[in-house]
């Protein structure tokens, strides 16, 4: 896929970054795939429902993501996605905050790019 494929999937990642940020329901299920599997640093696995759900439940709210430039290789319709962020987050009310790698996968749909997988580690 071309440069343009690229910039694409990186528009998609500041996108849902805004989207959980502001927990933008809309936006999350746009470019969000219906069978995401969105796991976390601590092993905690959702789905495209609960992270939704857990938006608004209390559950976690973001409160800041600041991240590298990602690195995206490109194989047809599907990106892969590595980068390095910090993340600021409320968890059950308790404040965190998390240095991580994140491996997400993204694929191109009718809808447009949608994040199908994603997991996290902490760093250092």
């Amino acid at each position: 896929m071309t440069q343009a494929g690229a910039d694409d999937v990186r528009k998609a990642i500041t996108e849902l970054n805004k989207a959980l940020l502001q927990k933008d329901s809309v936006t999350l299920k746009k470019l969000s795939h219906e069978n995401l599997t969105y796991g976390h640093s601590n092993g905690w696995i959702e789905t495209r429902q609960d992270v939704i759900g857990n938006l608004y439940n209390g559950k976690l709210t973001y409160t800041k993501i600041e991240q590298q430039e990602p690195k995206i290789w490109m194989e047809g319709k599907t990106a892969t996605v590595r980068k390095d962020a910090t993340a600021a987050i409320l968890l059950d009310g308790k404040p965190m905050e998390l240095k991580l790698h994140v491996l997400q996968v993204w694929v191109k749909t009718k809808k447009g790019w949608q994040l199908v997988s994603r997991q996290s580690v902490k760093l250092g």
